[in-house]
């Protein structure tokens, strides 16, 4: 008995110093919807203090979770670790792990612009073509806590089917 492939995305996770302030702006910003507002768990809390310090590791007392969603669904879940507490990251690209979140945004330019105007700081220097000479459109920023978004003009299925294969592509999202 095997489950269907490809598998869907539930949801990502995200470590934010504030996570009041990353809620308001990630609501804001991206018109996430909250679905639970944030929220303490910490290691002694029963059965779900257990699991996350089991899934955290053995110096993990506390942390504040809310859970958000995108307009297709796919959840957003930020992380601000209390004990220990979150700390800044130097980490670039070079580093094994999640790069960047990308978004969905008809209207790019707009988007981008919006983003730029509720704190985030832009990464690229414009909105650039996944495809020379194609209308599918990405750019990308950091939120105001250093987490890396992207934003795509179209769906990732319809921007990446139907190219041919020695098609040049910018590859770098």
């Amino acid at each position: 008995m095997s489950a269907a492939l490809p598998r869907p995305l539930v949801h990502v996770g995200i470590t934010v110093p504030d996570l009041d302030a990353a809620v308001a702006w990630y609501r804001e910003a991206l018109g996430l919807v909250v679905l639970s507002p944030p929220a303490t768990l910490r290691a002694d809390d029963g059965e779900a203090g257990a699991a996350a310090a089991d899934v955290f590791n053995d110096a993990f007392e506390e942390v504040r979770i809310a859970h958000l969603a995108a307009g297709n669904g796919v959840g957003v879940e930020l992380f601000e670790f209390v004990t220990p507490a979150v700390e800044a990251s130097a980490e670039d690209y070079r580093h094994s792990g999640i790069t960047h979140v990308c978004f969905l945004a008809p209207d790019i330019d707009e988007a981008t612009d919006r983003l730029v105007a509720a704190g985030a700081s832009r990464i690229t220097t414009r909105c650039w073509e996944v495809f020379p000479g194609q209308r599918y459109r990405f750019s990308f920023s950091r939120d105001p806590w250093g987490n890396v978004i992207e934003l795509h003009s179209h769906s990732f299925e319809q921007i990446f089917s139907n190219q041919p294969a020695s098609h040049d592509s910018q590859e770098t999202h």
